[in-house]
């Protein structure tokens, strides 16, 4: 599925993000959950297009933009 959601973006020239909405700073009962205030201001700023301008960096590994 990765594939033909890799070709369905590039076919339609659509922006994809992925907005980490579960744990941060270490598993359950270390880290906390992402906070619903902070998900929504970065899904908002997505589908504005504000974040279309920002600076991207590529990730080594994954070869996403961070």
């Amino acid at each position: 599925y990765a594939k033909l959601l890799g070709e369905k973006i590039a076919q339609h020239s659509t922006s994809c993000w992925l907005i980490n909405t579960g744990w941060t700073g270490g598993p359950y009962g270390v880290g906390k959950r992402m906070d619903i205030h902070h998900t929504r201001a970065m899904l908002n700023a997505a589908l504005a297009g504000r974040l279309d301008g920002v600076e991207y960096r590529e990730h080594p590994v994954f070869r996403v933009s961070v």
